[in-house]
């Protein structure tokens, strides 16, 4: 009985060390419940100070990942806290250093505010005219989150006839060697017309037969317009969970070197 008990303790304990937010974590619908009920419990978002002022959920508080390990945290039992549902390891992170200096009982939003946002749940950004801006991501970042979110799914709009922008001559990269374990969805445009491909580009059908708003889809395409049209049509179906590779497949060449990012 002692051993089973001490095998059990065990994997709990490299539960943990993978990912704590397997232990220790809250869904966005119950998040979403307890704010409506008006739950004691401290809310904390653990993104850039930037990131917060632009939008979060409301009541929380911004306490930089980076800052975690040398705060104390209010009075109140419960805590929750929340990042960008990008990279689950910097939230693993936080939570761990939480967790060393303090007694409260600390969750993990699941999927962070990008799932939280995906829900259509209230946050401060403010109604009427706002800056809108596509999200990107770099190479080496995607290299290191498909490591971590077993959210991801690789949106794979590039064209081999296609002219696109790279000056290196290569045949398409293989994404599953690039990406290993990584669900990859492709979807090839035929038509070299502009015009055409803005109008007949439609959502692959595997996107919408699922659940999106538990994915978190990176748009890759040659490095032309692709990304941005999808993300449009992304956007009107509802669907707002979705980063674009910054640079496409040229950026993928070159592992992520002399990389422009916009933000």
């Amino acid at each position: 009985m002692k051993a089973k008990l001490l095998n059990v303790i065990k994997i709990i304990v490299v539960i943990f060390l993978i990912s704590p937010s397997l232990l220790f974590a809250i869904s966005a619908e119950d998040l979403n419940q307890s704010l409506y009920q008006s739950d004691k419990f401290t809310l904390i978002d653990i993104r850039s100070n930037s990131s917060y002022k632009y939008a979060h959920i409301p009541g929380a508080i911004n306490i930089s990942a980076k800052l975690c390990s040398g705060k104390k945290l209010p009075g109140i039992d419960r805590v929750i806290i929340y990042g960008d549902g990008i990279d689950k390891q910097i939230t693993n992170n936080a939570l761990k250093a939480l967790s060393k200096i303090s007694k409260n009982s600390i969750e993990i939003l699941e999927g962070g505010f990008s799932r939280w946002e995906a829900l259509n749940f209230p946050t401060t950004l403010n109604g009427g005219l706002v800056k809108k801006f596509h999200k990107y991501i770099s190479y080496k970042k995607l290299k290191k989150i498909a490591s971590n979110n077993q959210e991801l799914v690789l949106i794979d709009l590039r064209d081999k006839n296609s002219n696109n922008k790279t000056s290196i001559k290569s045949e398409l990269t293989d994404l599953s060697a690039r990406f290993p374990g990584t669900r990859i969805v492709s979807h090839e445009l035929k038509s070299k017309n502009l015009k055409k491909r803005q109008k007949y580009f439609p959502i692959p059908e595997t996107i919408s037969e699922d659940k999106s708003h538990l994915n978190l889809y990176v748009l890759i395409d040659n490095g032309n317009e692709d990304s941005l049209i999808m993300a449009k049509r992304l956007k009107a179906s509802g669907i707002k969970r979705f980063l674009i590779l910054a640079g496409g497949e040229e950026s993928i060449i070159r592992n992520g070197q002399s990389e422009l990012i916009t933000k």
